[in-house]
């Protein structure tokens, strides 16, 4: 393995202990790459096999080990198909980074994300799911757009985590995003507690499209955090097409 210029080593070494990096997962110290792979008996070429497991501020090597991928965007598609009969499915294409129960580690990481602040997290897997679309050459689209939060929530929270995800998507595939292509009209209750009909019944009617834009003729991506029944984003995709868009497709960091 490559080490680093002594210096340089020297500098890391001195600011990881005084001001070391705790993973948001185990809450262990974050070890510096040749710590990590010395201790585990790891080499180069295991960091080879796996691009996303790379050095980050919030998550330790250990815990990026345990990240279970998403199944492929064909299983996550034919799943969707299965939760809306009768032709209601209004997305064309789905793909996830990451496959997670909510015990897993992804999991534990997007509530930080979501109600910590931590808002790196976002970043980091938007540029992870920006590749994996770019892999499954999914990247012509002329928007791509984040699920809204309701004014009244983002208020609160200060942020939409969404957002994030999505400039970090659009950055990597060069497209533009639009995080007010879509409004949420209503502020809903949580979708965490409801079972599938109760998340279609409290999603009726709640995303409009902003009349500052036209979807008309465009491919969009809609982008969120995690991915369950798909009520959400098929929302957003019936209100695009209502509007003429001519396709929608979905990106999110879990499939749930």
């Amino acid at each position: 393995m490559n080490s680093k210029p002594i210096v340089k080593r020297f500098f890391d070494d001195v600011i990881n202990f005084f001001f070391p990096r705790i993973c948001l997962i185990c809450e262990d110290k974050i070890l510096l790459n040749e710590d990590f792979f010395a201790n585990n008996n790891l080499s180069e070429t295991k960091l080879a096999s796996n691009p996303f497991i790379k050095s980050t501020e919030y998550c330790c090597y250990k815990c990026k080990l345990k990240l279970e991928f998403a199944p492929s965007k064909n299983e996550i598609f034919n799943k969707l198909v299965a939760n809306f009969p009768d032709n209601q499915l209004s997305i064309s294409n789905v793909i996830s980074l990451f496959s997670s129960s909510e015990e897993a580690p992804a999991m534990n990481l997007i509530y930080k994300l979501k109600y910590c602040g931590f808002t790196r997290v976002g970043v980091e897997y938007g540029m992870w799911l920006g590749e994996i679309l770019k892999e499954n050459k999914l990247t012509n689209y002329d928007y791509i757009v984040p699920i809204p939060l309701h004014r009244a929530r983002k208020r609160e929270r200060g942020y939409n985590q969404s957002d994030y995800i999505a400039k970090s998507v659009g950055k990597v595939l060069n497209v533009a995003v639009c995080c007010d292509l879509l409004k949420r009209t209503k502020n809903t209750v949580s979708q965490t507690q409801l079972n599938y009909v109760e998340r279609q019944q409290n999603l009726l009617n709640v995303f409009e499209v902003n009349s500052s834009y036209s979807a008309a003729g465009k491919k969009i991506l809609l982008v969120d955090d995690v991915l369950t029944t798909g009520s959400t984003v098929n929302n957003c995709a019936t209100a695009l097409l209502a509007c003429n868009a001519a396709t929608v497709d979905v990106a999110t960091i879990i499939k749930a």
